[in-house]
């Protein structure tokens, strides 16, 4: 397996889970699937959450650029804090989600799926 690949999983606030399938290089796109508890999403919910440290490392110096995985801007109930890395919202309309993202740092490209998720996921601390 190469050094791209390698899964890791955090457990964010809120029960959103952030798994990063493959590491991103100037040669590999890379993937990270994000679950958001259902409890998280509708009205009077909400939701945010921090890219993984690897990706958060790859865009240090680089322009940060974040759309729709087709290329379109993300919708407005979504904001992205290109200083933090991180994903918010206070709400997410009927249909948001899934939804597919393209975040470009420098030569260095990921897509992101967020979705629902069935049940909230315990932390273990």
């Amino acid at each position: 397996m190469s050094s791209s690949v390698r899964p890791s999983t955090q457990v964010q606030s809120g029960g959103v889970v952030v798994d990063t399938l493959v590491r991103p290089n100037s040669q590999v796109s890379g993937s990270v699937v994000v679950q958001v508890p259902r409890d998280n999403t509708g009205a009077g919910g909400g939701f945010s959450f921090a890219m993984p440290p690897e990706v958060v490392e790859a865009a240090a110096g680089t322009t940060v650029l974040v759309t729709l995985a087709g290329g379109d801007e993300i919708p407005g109930w979504l904001e992205f804090n290109a200083d933090t890395i991180e994903f918010a919202t206070s709400a997410v309309p009927d249909g948001g989600l899934p939804i597919a993202l393209r975040v470009t740092l420098g030569d260095r490209e990921i897509t992101i799926v967020v979705s629902e998720q069935a049940e909230q996921v315990a932390a273990n601390f």
